[in-house]
């Protein structure tokens, strides 16, 4: 009988672990693995980290409470044009100036507002001998003129026009006179004409007091011959004289006048 079981057990037991091993077997579901992102942290370099010596601290920002703030430095006042509803007036000098050059003057001017101001002028500039020896000689000319400045916004450049009264005087005096005609001093050509101006110029204020000018390029038409008077062609007998000298004096009424780099140096109140 034990001998028939054993049997059996060796049979039922191989068979018994085939059916387990075929039996499926729930496991737990699995979540998966969402991806992370990774941050990275950047460590300070200490060498980014400012330092004393080159960016040093605001005093008002470690001051004790209570303590005044310390004044900021001051620093000069850059240039600029002349203030609105002021006056300015001053010398000055053309020193490249057709006809005569180096001539010699003063302005005055009147800032109305920001960006334009109106301005007067006078120049004078003569060619001849000084003091005594002026007596051989001279050629003179005079030029008064009123102009309005038309600033560029802020700019201290401005463009300028308007008109001009000149005269211009040429003599013979009486030292070559004499020996020649035994007469005095005469004029060779007297000349009073009204014209335009126009130009380009920079005016600043420095300090909120002195003024300086310059006026780049200046250019003075004459249209109108107010006196005319030659007592060199009055005195000619020679109608072609007459003709030639009426030629060049025509030629000097009508001439354009230019200056360039007049300077000029004032204050303002």
């Amino acid at each position: 009988m034990k001998k028939y079981i054993l049997k059996a057990m060796i049979i039922f037991f191989p068979c018994w672990l085939l059916a387990q091993a075929s039996t499926p077997i729930d496991l737990p579901k699995v979540q998966p693995i969402k991806k992370q992102r990774h941050v990275q942290i950047r460590k300070e370099d200490p060498s980014d980290l400012p330092r004393n010596d080159i960016m040093p601290l605001d005093p008002s920002m470690t001051a004790t409470p209570g303590t005044p703030r310390p004044a900021p430095p001051e620093t000069p006042a850059p240039p600029r044009i002349p203030r609105a509803h002021s006056y300015y007036t001053g010398l000055e000098y053309s020193p490249f100036d057709f006809v005569i050059p180096n001539k010699l003057g003063l302005f005055f001017g009147w800032q109305r507002e920001l960006h334009n101001s109106y301005e007067i002028e006078y120049l004078r500039g003569s060619v001849g001998l000084p003091g005594p020896l002026e007596k051989f000689g001279a050629v003179t000319e005079d030029r008064l003129t009123f102009v309005r400045r038309n600033y560029w916004t802020t700019s201290s450049f401005n463009f300028f026009y308007g008109l001009h009264f000149n005269r211009f005087e040429a003599h013979v005096g009486s030292a070559i006179l004499n020996r020649a005609t035994g007469g005095q001093s005469i004029d060779l050509l007297a000349l009073e004409t009204l014209g335009a101006t126009i130009g380009l110029g920079n005016r600043w204020v420095i300090a909120d007091r002195f003024c300086l000018g310059f006026d780049w390029l200046t250019y003075a038409q004459p249209l109108i011959v107010t006196r005319s008077q030659s007592d060199l062609l009055n005195g000619t007998n020679s109608s072609s004289d007459a003709s030639d000298l009426e030629s060049g004096f025509k030629y000097v009424k009508y001439f354009p006048r230019f200056s360039f780099l007049k300077f000029q140096l004032g204050f303002q109140f």
